[in-house]
């Protein structure tokens, strides 16, 4: 398990900044550091769980009082441990999709299943509606009685390399393994392409149509009425990019426009991000944290496919806000972090668990909030 844990901690998976002050609201921490994970809002109930915390799941009231609030568990998931799981909210109900999962070896294997929970009985149910690709490591939103989702990693191709790294037996197996793997064009990894949709009344999924963009994991994915944000993410393991998208919703498909990319910071050139955390605050789109390989667009440009190969991975710690069509940084995190879950409540932007620059699970729960000139953070 220790050559699996380091595998996947290199996978992804002048500026004037805003004053920042403290927001007001403070939640308490979750009960176990919860990173790689997922959670959404039903209302004013924050439910998170999976990642590092197994197959738990909590809620928390974010309208009670401070004094009061309190995590609560919720019916275990029946589905056993999920690493980068979709999850999405629709009519009152949480739905989770695919992940990562160790079979009995100790081995990461793709899923896409599909589990639906009912807060009021407080029970998951395993719906018969596998999805027709891998759904690691992608986003969803919700629109018109449909889940839609975008990006995901490829089932059979990522389950092959899980697979030969864990019985290579020594680091010279390991080294031609990762070769095979890595030494790939972004294309040659079958990234998912087109946006799907999963409408849970027929129990039906669809083909939305290919997206405009590379095929990515990892992006900030982010619904707001009918329009669909994705910004950044993998486009190869170990390579991010800087391009964002928007796309529209409608009962006649998807319309797409590119936005502007992630701009360049004192001089250097943007890497990209993934795994960052995305939220909506007073009309702006915010970008937050997330995770790169500093250097890795400099050696693909240079013709090195295993692009991230001797490279750390950093945490990121810029928040970016869309304004007036343009991403702009507006500040900086005290604590980065990547691999959190993300909610956006009441105007504020929820960052809760992710990991930290060492790679450790965090229980702690950030809290942004942007008026468009003052950035606040708690």
């Amino acid at each position: 398990m220790k050559a699996i844990k380091t595998l996947l901690s290199r996978l992804i998976f002048g500026l004037c900044l805003t004053t920042a002050v403290a927001v007001s609201a403070a939640y308490p921490d979750l009960p176990q550091p919860i990173k790689q994970g997922g959670g959404a809002l039903i209302g004013d109930m924050l439910y998170v769980g999976l990642g590092t915390a197994g197959d738990k799941f909590y809620r928390l009231s974010l309208q009670a009082a401070e004094s009061k609030a309190k995590w609560q568990p919720i019916a275990d998931f029946p589905g056993g441990e999920r690493i980068q799981p979709i999850v999405a909210v629709l009519d009152q109900q949480l739905y989770v999709f695919g992940g990562q999962q160790s079979n009995e070896q100790g081995v990461r294997q793709f899923i896409n299943d599909v589990h639906r929970y009912d807060p009021q009985q407080d029970r998951w149910v395993k719906l018969n509606a596998e999805a027709p690709r891998g759904l690691a490591g992608g986003g969803a939103v919700t629109h018109n009685g449909k889940i839609y989702l975008l990006g995901g990693a490829n089932l059979s191709l990522l389950n092959g390399y899980l697979q030969d790294y864990a019985v290579a037996s020594d680091p010279a197996q390991r080294q031609v393994v990762d070769e095979a793997f890595f030494q790939k064009r972004p294309q040659d990894y079958f990234f998912t392409n087109e946006l799907l949709s999963y409408t849970p009344y027929s129990n039906q999924w669809r083909n939305e149509g290919k997206i405009p963009f590379e095929p990515r994991i990892g992006a900030a994915v982010l619904g707001q009425g009918e329009t669909l944000l994705v910004v950044s993410g993998e486009i190869k393991p170990g390579l991010t990019s800087a391009t964002t998208a928007q796309g529209r919703l409608s009962a006649q498909g998807v319309s797409w426009k590119a936005l502007p990319n992630l701009p360049t910071l004192r001089g250097k050139s943007q890497e990209g991000i993934a795994w960052a955390g995305v939220g909506y605050s007073h009309g702006y789109y915010l970008i937050v944290g997330g995770a790169n390989f500093p250097g890795a667009q400099a050696q693909f440009a240079a013709g090195e496919l295993f692009a991230h190969q001797s490279l750390a991975k950093v945490q990121q710690k810029e928040i970016y806000a869309l304004k007036n069509g343009r991403w702009k940084m507006i500040g900086e995190l005290t604590n980065p972090v990547s691999g959190a879950v993300s909610v956006s409540y009441h105007n504020q932007v929820l960052l809760i668990g992710g990991e930290n620059e060492n790679g450790k699970a965090l229980s702690t729960i950030q809290v942004l909030e942007y008026d468009g000139s003052k950035l606040m953070i708690e």
